[in-house]
Order: C-alpha cells, then sequence, then structure tokens
C-alpha cells in the first residue's frame, strides 16, 4: 500500500506523489497449513533479460525496499500463485511436461 499526498513543497502547482516511505508493515499472510505447498506456473526468462530485470530489481530495493521482487528470476506469470496439497507436485509437473509439448517458442 502506499500514501497518496499533494505534494506542495516541489513548485510546480501541488503535483501529485506517491509516498513508499513510513509505510505500516503488512501483516504476514497465514502459514500454509501442513501438508500443503504454493505453487505458481511461469515462463522464465532467458538470462540476458533476467540480468536487465536484476537490475530494475535492485532500483526498487535501493529506492523503496522492496524485497519480494529479488526472489524469483524474471518471469511470466502464467498461473499465479496457489495452494496445494504436496502430493500434487508430481501430478502438476507432469501436466507442465504434457503441456510443454508441441508449444511454439515466443519472442518476449
Amino acid at each position: 500500500m502506499y500514501q497518496d499526498r499533494r505534494d506542495q513543497n516541489r513548485g510546480g502547482g501541488g503535483g501529485y506523489q506517491r509516498r513508499y516511505d513510513n509505510r505500516p508493515q503488512q501483516p504476514r499472510r497465514n502459514p500454509l497449513p501442513e501438508g500443503f505447498s504454493l505453487f505458481y506456473l511461469a515462463v522464465v526468462c532467458p538470462a540476458e533479460i533476467n540480468e536487465q530485470v536484476k537490475q530494475f530489481k535492485a532500483h526498487l530495493e535501493h529506492t523503496y525496499g522492496c524485497t519480494s521482487a529479488a526472489k524469483s528470476p524474471a518471469h511470466i506469470t502464467v498461473v499465479p500463485p496457489f495452494r496445494a496439497e504436496d502430493e500434487m507436485a508430481a501430478p502438476i509437473a507432469d501436466f507442465v511436461q504434457t503441456f510443454n509439448m508441441g508449444v511454439v517458442p515466443i519472442d518476449i
């Protein structure tokens, strides 16, 4: 979350500024129940794109304190994170492997 406020001190007629500092800490979500894992399906970007994205992520972390973005490689999310029983890992992996067969590569 961020707090919007009018910035009266920068000239330019009180332009609109987003304020990211001093944000209240978000409460942590409930931990996963025993026997459950968090899954998501994504297309991982090539190494050269990942290096460029790392620079953006470093800027976000340094400027706004956003550390969560640095936890995963550059990717395009196909299915957002979801909770499922641990025993679903193999069927999910099988589905992804089957789905990948015959998929034409795309340019990013």
